[in-house]
């Protein structure tokens, strides 16, 4: 959506995505847990290719750029683009590595990449240094993050999640800063609700349409990302049915009291 966007503003290729994500709260689910705890005991056999930010392609150079090391997710700085704080976000270690797969199926397939040189980050936004720190703290240590989920009465078992009562509540926004090779930018902002139940959605909003309007898809077939099997017919579909896309004025504020009544 953004990199569709930013052609509207340019010629110029995509260089740089930023992406910061607020919520007002949510949980793991036990089975989250049991997964992260599983793919923990086997890291040790797949460390070198869990540590390549391009191990599911989309190699940009010689694939040692240090804006595109993971050692960029996990710093806690201040961007002015949104006026507050980053912190890692547990899911941006998969999730760069499926945009930098998207962006190089694009040029593969379609020979029309977000762009050549795209750098893409993805972190958590806060409203000041000291609570992104100290989220920071508890979200890159498994046993502290068990700690706290244990005091807030969210630690659950396997099978177990947050009721349905509590997830109509919750909330995600997606804000993005683009720049383009020739420094044209613009911010937009994707919408939706709690975390699982949007997993859901866009499941079963792709499914409909690999079942129902295969022949439409932009590509015949092959290990691909949603982004690039859907295109925009994929997000045509989750915007339907909820999930809100929009382009930024330039003097557009995070409203960070949102953050703040935690669910």
């Amino acid at each position: 959506f953004t990199a569709e966007e930013l052609k509207k503003v340019t010629d110029a290729e995509l260089k740089t995505l930023r992406c910061f994500i607020t919520s007002n709260g949510g949980a793991p689910s036990g089975g989250t847990l049991a997964t992260r705890a599983a793919m923990t005991a086997e890291m040790s056999k797949f460390v070198k290719i869990m540590g390549d930010p391009f191990a599911l392609g989309g190699t940009v150079g010689d694939g040692k750029r240090p804006e595109d090391s993971d050692k960029v997710l996990a710093k806690v700085e201040y961007f002015p683009e949104f006026e507050g704080w980053s912190g890692p976000f547990t899911y941006a270690f998969y999730d760069t590595r499926l945009i930098r797969r998207s962006n190089w199926l694009l040029a593969d397939l379609g020979e029309d990449p977000y762009g050549k040189h795209l750098n893409y980050s993805e972190h958590l936004l806060f409203p000041s240094e000291e609570v992104a720190k100290e989220v920071t703290s508890a979200n890159t240590s498994s046993k502290k993050e068990e700690e706290k989920l244990k005091k807030e009465g969210k630690l659950f078992g396997l099978g177990d999640g947050l009721a349905e009562d509590v997830r109509s509540k919750l909330f995600i926004d997606y804000y993005f800063h683009a720049t383009a090779e020739d420094g044209s930018k613009i911010r937009t902002k994707i919408s939706g609700g709690d975390g699982y139940d949007e997993t859901a959605r866009f499941a079963v909003e792709m499914t409909m349409l690999l079942t129902t309007k295969r022949e439409e898809l932009p590509f015949i077939g092959g290990v691909l990302t949603p982004a690039v099997a859907g295109g925009k017919m994929f997000v045509d579909a989750v915007k339907a049915t909820g999930v809100t896309f929009e382009v930024l004025d330039d003097d557009y504020k995070v409203d960070f009291s949102r953050i703040e009544r935690v669910v």
